[in-house]
């Protein structure tokens, strides 16, 4: 493990340079820690380096990650459809931020593990993980970047979309074959109909 740190550059920069011993990284590997609050953490500390920071045009890709080869009694392991095998398997189902920097730079940003509703706690879909996962960089945010949201076409939803609009952030998604897109108009006034009218457009 220590010799995997001193060859990654962006480790020696999260940690400042300083001196990491073996036994830290033992600890690190054993112990219990609160891994949401670490990733926070995290991510607030690449926005204080120029390099790493996000700034406006910068991509943040979100999608859905099925890891299989995992233990039918592990948590959070459910029987998922790969749309990639095309088969079920037994795996884990993140979603997924990831940053690519308009100067080539990647690095992996934040990650939540969905649940299936086990009806003792309310459900929280993927669509509101993601809502939450991008609500929490943007809090992380040392400005107002305006970064790209990038998501194929499962996440292409009003909810989502709209609330990525509402904070700050674009989007680019690859609409499916059977939707319908439309545009909202305001119809000219007429002083027979009354008020101006809006009308959907496809």
């Amino acid at each position: 493990m220590i010799q995997f740190y001193e060859k990654d550059s962006l480790l020696e920069r999260m940690f400042g340079g300083q001196n990491i011993t073996q036994s830290v990284f033992s600890r690190f590997m054993v112990s219990s820690y609160a891994w949401q609050a670490f990733n926070l953490k995290r991510v607030a500390k690449l926005q204080e380096q120029e390099e790493t920071m996000l700034k406006d045009d910068d991509v943040i890709a979100l999608d859905t990650l099925v890891e299989h080869n995992h233990a039918k009694n592990m948590p959070f392991i459910y029987r998922l459809w790969d749309h990639c095998s095309k088969v079920y398997v037994n795996a884990m189902n993140r979603v997924v931020l990831h940053v690519v920097k308009a100067n080539g730079f990647q690095y992996p940003l934040l990650y939540a593990i969905w649940k299936q509703d086990n009806g003792e706690s309310e459900p929280s879909s993927k669509l509101h993980l993601a809502l939450n996962l991008l609500q929490q960089v943007k809090d992380n945010l040392l400005g107002t970047a305006k970064c790209w949201v990038a998501m194929d076409s499962w996440y292409l939803a009003k909810d989502l979309y709209l609330g990525i609009e509402g904070l700050g952030f674009h989007w680019v998604s690859r609409a499916k074959s059977n939707m319908t897109l439309y545009r909202k108009v305001n119809a000219p006034v007429n002083i027979w109909l009354g008020p101006v009218r809006k009308l959907y457009i496809p």
